[in-house]
């Protein structure tokens, strides 16, 4: 299946959803599917990047704004343009929208405009009471009219989700998140410990989190100060950046604590884990959480885990949640989200601190067999074919009815923006035929029953006319196997600088077209070669290392 996963939030920004995307994209281009992310600009990236195994991602040109999400566009209709152009370049079949960002939710309309079935997937839990809260549930509502499926990462968040947007629970399915138990592993851990008997022993609590109110930095505020002064050996290291670090800042210069608590600000993923390796507790104090990545790959790496009882937290080690013994390797530690509560739960971990070589490896083998994403994406699948299968595509009609279900004075609003939206992508389609987009160089074309390759010089239209393709800068030093075409192209402009325009050189150019699409080919398949054979000798780096470890 060709998809698409769109989000305001991807990479180079960090973060859970971030990672979730990223790593579904990867495991599901493995399991045989083309996979195209869709994300705003970030980060100076800007246009077409590729990933690790060929993820295609595109950056389009929206910057965000506000909490990482983009602008709304005027009547859901500014993307609509560059997501048909993406889609019907890339033959996407699914949309699978992540989180509740702009341009996830404009890319669910407009999926359902054109007829492409949809996934919406909620990584977060939400309110009901307070009035940014209530517009938001209406606008989800809206939306998820739009999804014929649904997933959210727990048992608690689809509760959440269900009343939130009125979706029928049947619609709605739990997936959670997972972690790279290879990548997040306690062997480096365990041979510094193994070299210095007193690491173990330190007491160095490691936060990774967003720096905003609703991860809980202010409860961090009020206890940095009170844990160093009950502990001197205490220490803390702060991963993450966001609205609240001054205030972070401010109470450390209060307490004359620079040397014990360490801003060190957003990092690079593999960085993160070196700070993981060297800590022993890892502390998250959410005020809601609907699963909570970062705790996983802290528990993967051997720290002891305490974390507010908020959530789905408490679904990610149901069996040793409750463990008060140090000998039986606790899991997690889990307490109120009130600053007394934290203290004592922290007083609880330290008290269990060192922790032996059996119980961390206990810990990460709990993770690699509960959470690894091998699973999560054979589980998404299903649901693919669930919408694939069993949700009947909804008709124009079908479409506004339930878009009055919508509330009394929503109901009708959005109505009329479906029409409206509807009319648009008809103008598009007339102004701009999918044939003057130019496909991927994947795929091919049938006409008459025959298929057509793409390497072929042209495109046929419906008619069985030539189609020409804008073609890429003619840069000589970037084209080397096209020379002579790009030579001879520019000769005949030079010869026929009037009758070009009428179609004197498109012999020529359709040459040029062809030889450029071999060239693509072949870089395409070197490269892919390249990254196959170092995937592969991470690999067997990766099984080496893990073999020393156990021989150790």
């Amino acid at each position: 299946m060709r998809v698409m996963l769109v989000s305001d939030y991807f990479h180079p920004s960090v973060g859970g959803v971030e990672t979730h995307m990223y790593n579904l994209a990867e495991n599901l281009t493995e399991r045989g599917n083309k996979v195209v992310v869709m994300t705003c600009a970030r980060g100076g990236r800007c246009g077409v990047r590729y990933l690790r195994g060929g993820v295609k991602v595109y950056h389009v040109p929206r910057v965000p704004v506000f909490g990482g999400t983009t602008m709304p566009s005027v009547l859901v209709l500014g993307t609509l343009r560059i997501f048909r152009a993406i889609a019907v370049r890339e033959r996407i079949e699914l949309v699978h929208s992540h989180q509740t960002s702009t341009l996830a939710l404009e890319c669910l309309f407009h999926a359902k405009t054109m007829g492409l079935r949809t996934v919406y997937t909620c990584h977060s839990l939400h309110g009901f009471a307070d009035v940014g809260s209530i517009l938001l549930n209406k606008v989800l509502k809206i939306s998820c009219v739009n999804a014929d499926a649904v997933v959210c990462v727990s048992n608690v968040s689809k509760e959440n989700m269900v009343l939130r947007a009125s979706i029928p629970p049947e619609k709605v399915f739990v997936i959670p998140n997972a972690v790279h138990t290879s990548v997040f592993s306690p062997r480096r851990k365990l041979e510094a410990m193994a070299r210095d008997k007193d690491l173990g022993r330190g007491k160095s609590i490691v936060v990774v989190s967003r720096l905003v109110y609703r991860k809980g930095i202010d409860l961090l505020a009020q206890i940095l100060g009170e844990a160093c002064r009950g502990d001197p050996d205490v220490s803390f290291t702060i991963v993450g950046d966001g609205p609240k670090r001054e205030l972070l800042e401010g109470v450390v210069r209060a307490n004359g604590i620079q040397d014990r608590v360490h801003l060190v600000g957003n990092l690079p993923h593999e960085e993160v884990i070196r700070v993981l390796e060297k800590g022993n507790v890892f502390l998250n104090l959410s005020l809601t959480e609907a699963f909570g990545m970062a705790m996983l790959e802290a528990a993967s790496v051997g720290l002891l885990v305490v974390s507010t009882s908020v959530g789905g937290v408490p679904e990610i080690f149901p069996a040793l949640k409750a463990s008060s013994s140090g000998n039986e390797g606790v899991g997690m530690i889990l307490c109120k989200p009130e600053a007394g509560s934290i203290l004592r739960a922290l007083g609880q971990a330290l008290r269990f601190l060192p922790r032996t070589s059996r119980q961390i490896k206990k810990q990460h083998d709990l993770v690699r067999v509960a959470y690894n994403w091998e699973d999560v994406a054979a589980r998404t699948e299903k649901v693919y074919q669930f919408c694939d299968e069993e949700v009947p595509k909804d008709l124009l009609y079908e479409r506004i009815c339930k878009s009055l279900t919508c509330g009394a004075f929503m109901g009708p609003i959005y109505s009329c923006l479906i029409m409206f939206h509807v009319l648009y992508y008809h103008i598009l389609k007339a102004l701009t035929p999918r044939i003057e987009l130019a496909w991927d160089s994947e795929s091919a074309v049938w006409v008459g029953g025959n298929r057509r390759d793409t390497t072929a010089a042209c495109e046929l239209n419906e008619e069985g006319r030539k189609e020409g393709r804008m073609h890429p800068p003619l840069v000589l030093h970037r084209n080397p196997q096209c020379r002579d075409q790009i030579l001879a192209l520019q000769d005949c402009h030079r010869e026929h600088p009037i009758s070009k325009f009428w179609g004197s050189c498109n012999d020529v150019k359709f040459t040029l077209d062809a030889c450029f699409r071999k060239q693509k080919d072949f870089k395409r398949k070197v490269n892919f070669a390249k990254a196959k054979a170092e995937k592969e000798r991470f690999a067997r780096r990766m099984e080496r290392q893990k073999q020393e470890g156990q021989e150790k």
